[in-house]
């Protein structure tokens, strides 16, 4: 049984390899690259999830709370959606 932190490290690296995968050449082509990868992102999606948080809202406060030190450059909540939306070919 994982704890928690190695359930959210073992998400992460399953999507990492999956995604590079699936996806060997990066899904956008204009604009910068953001901060925060796709990886991360959909990581913190999955497991709010999974952990049942409802709202776009309640995964980002969450995350923000307990995981600020795994996640320097998380954005903030409406940014983070932008980017979940962004991953609809993802998911």
């Amino acid at each position: 049984m994982f704890t928690r932190d190695e359930f959210i490290i073992h998400v992460y690296c399953l999507i990492v390899q999956y995604y590079h995968r699936l996806f060997p050449t990066p899904l956008r082509h204009a604009g910068f690259r953001p901060k925060f990868s796709d990886e991360e992102a959909l990581t913190l999606e999955i497991v709010g999830e999974y952990l049942s948080l409802e709202t776009d809202t309640q995964i980002s406060r969450y995350f923000r709370k307990h995981y600020r030190a795994w996640l320097p450059t998380l954005p903030d909540r409406s940014t983070l959606v932008r980017q979940w939306q962004n991953l609809w070919r993802v998911k």
